[in-house]
Protein backbone atom coordinates (compact mmCIF):
# COMPACT_ATOMS: atom_id res chain seq x y z
CA UNK A 1 0.00 0.00 0.00
CA UNK A 2 2.86 2.64 0.97
CA UNK A 3 4.42 1.76 -2.71
CA UNK A 4 0.97 2.89 -4.14
CA UNK A 5 0.75 5.81 -2.05
CA UNK A 6 3.95 6.95 -3.13
CA UNK A 7 3.45 6.31 -7.10
CA UNK A 8 0.61 9.40 -6.33
CA UNK A 9 3.03 11.20 -4.28
CA UNK A 10 5.76 10.92 -7.54
CA UNK A 11 2.83 11.22 -9.90
CA UNK A 12 1.86 14.72 -8.33
CA UNK A 13 5.82 16.19 -7.79
CA UNK A 14 6.36 15.05 -12.09
CA UNK A 15 3.38 16.92 -13.21
CA UNK A 16 1.64 19.05 -10.28
CA UNK A 17 3.45 22.10 -12.19
CA UNK A 18 1.93 21.35 -15.45
CA UNK A 19 -1.56 21.04 -14.72
CA UNK A 20 -3.37 24.29 -14.35
CA UNK A 21 -6.14 24.42 -11.13
CA UNK A 22 -9.33 24.06 -13.28
CA UNK A 23 -8.61 20.68 -14.49
CA UNK A 24 -10.08 17.68 -12.85
CA UNK A 25 -7.67 14.75 -12.66
CA UNK A 26 -8.91 11.33 -12.53
CA UNK A 27 -6.06 9.55 -10.72
CA UNK A 28 -7.21 5.24 -11.07
CA UNK A 29 -5.22 3.02 -8.21
CA UNK A 30 -5.68 -0.99 -7.55
CA UNK A 31 -5.05 -0.12 -4.03
CA UNK A 32 -8.01 0.72 -2.34
CA UNK A 33 -5.65 1.76 1.07
CA UNK A 34 -3.69 4.53 -1.34
CA UNK A 35 -6.85 5.55 -2.61
CA UNK A 36 -8.45 6.16 1.12
CA UNK A 37 -5.50 7.68 2.42
CA UNK A 38 -4.83 10.34 -0.22
CA UNK A 39 -9.00 11.06 -0.14
CA UNK A 40 -8.79 11.43 3.88
CA UNK A 41 -5.74 12.72 4.44
CA UNK A 42 -4.66 10.11 6.54
CA UNK A 43 -3.54 6.39 6.26
CA UNK A 44 -3.59 3.39 8.38
CA UNK A 45 0.06 3.53 9.65
CA UNK A 46 2.55 5.73 10.43
CA UNK A 47 4.25 4.81 6.43
CA UNK A 48 0.90 6.36 4.78
CA UNK A 49 0.95 8.99 7.17
CA UNK A 50 4.11 10.39 6.55
CA UNK A 51 3.49 9.94 2.88
CA UNK A 52 0.01 11.96 3.04
CA UNK A 53 1.74 14.55 4.98
CA UNK A 54 4.17 14.63 2.07
CA UNK A 55 1.25 15.18 -0.04
CA UNK A 56 -0.59 17.90 2.21
CA UNK A 57 2.65 19.86 2.42
CA UNK A 58 3.14 19.88 -1.77
CA UNK A 59 -0.81 21.27 -1.75
CA UNK A 60 -0.60 24.09 0.96
CA UNK A 61 2.68 25.34 -0.42
CA UNK A 62 1.81 25.70 -3.93
CA UNK A 63 -1.42 26.47 -2.84
CA UNK A 64 -2.94 24.26 -5.27
CA UNK A 65 -5.70 21.87 -4.14
CA UNK A 66 -6.08 19.88 -7.20
CA UNK A 67 -9.33 18.68 -8.57
CA UNK A 68 -8.81 14.71 -7.70
CA UNK A 69 -10.97 12.01 -8.58
CA UNK A 70 -9.60 8.60 -7.41
CA UNK A 71 -11.09 5.72 -9.22
CA UNK A 72 -10.31 2.10 -8.16
CA UNK A 73 -9.21 -0.49 -10.86
CA UNK A 74 -9.47 -3.94 -9.73
CA UNK A 75 -5.73 -5.67 -9.89
CA UNK A 76 -6.02 -7.73 -13.11
CA UNK A 77 -7.27 -4.68 -15.19
CA UNK A 78 -4.71 -2.57 -14.12
CA UNK A 79 -2.66 -3.34 -17.13
CA UNK A 80 -1.16 0.01 -17.99
CA UNK A 81 0.46 0.58 -15.13
CA UNK A 82 1.60 -3.05 -14.26
CA UNK A 83 3.29 -2.81 -17.70
CA UNK A 84 4.65 0.22 -16.98
CA UNK A 85 5.81 -0.46 -13.11
CA UNK A 86 7.93 -3.47 -15.35
CA UNK A 87 9.69 -1.83 -17.82
CA UNK A 88 12.93 -1.94 -16.03
CA UNK A 89 12.46 -5.99 -15.74
CA UNK A 90 12.34 -5.95 -20.04
CA UNK A 91 8.08 -5.47 -19.96
CA UNK A 92 7.19 -3.66 -23.56
CA UNK A 93 5.68 -0.07 -24.00
CA UNK A 94 2.02 -0.83 -23.64
CA UNK A 95 0.80 -0.08 -27.09
CA UNK A 96 -2.37 2.41 -26.45
CA UNK A 97 0.07 4.82 -24.44
CA UNK A 98 2.37 5.24 -27.75
CA UNK A 99 3.24 8.56 -28.37
CA UNK A 100 2.88 9.41 -24.44
CA UNK A 101 5.78 11.58 -22.88
CA UNK A 102 7.73 9.33 -20.34
CA UNK A 103 9.04 11.35 -17.34
CA UNK A 104 11.74 10.53 -15.49
CA UNK A 105 11.47 10.78 -11.64
CA UNK A 106 14.65 12.22 -9.61
CA UNK A 107 15.56 9.81 -6.47
CA UNK A 108 13.93 9.59 -3.77
CA UNK A 109 17.00 10.72 -1.71
CA UNK A 110 18.00 14.37 -0.81
CA UNK A 111 15.92 16.89 -1.70
CA UNK A 112 12.64 14.72 -2.84
CA UNK A 113 11.58 14.57 1.10
CA UNK A 114 10.44 17.82 2.38
CA UNK A 115 10.40 16.03 6.02
CA UNK A 116 13.36 14.11 7.04
CA UNK A 117 10.92 10.93 8.26
CA UNK A 118 11.56 8.46 5.09
CA UNK A 119 14.95 7.08 3.95
CA UNK A 120 15.80 5.14 1.07
CA UNK A 121 16.56 2.11 3.07
CA UNK A 122 12.54 2.44 4.96
CA UNK A 123 11.11 2.57 1.61
CA UNK A 124 13.29 -0.36 0.13
CA UNK A 125 12.71 -2.78 3.28
CA UNK A 126 8.52 -2.31 2.32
Amino acid sequence: NAMELLAILVAFRLWSKEIPQSVKIWLWSDSVVAIQSALRWRGKCERLNKLVMELAHDAAVDNKWLDVEYRHVAGHANEWADALSRRSKGAKFPKELEGCTESQCELREGDFWKFRHLSVREEADN
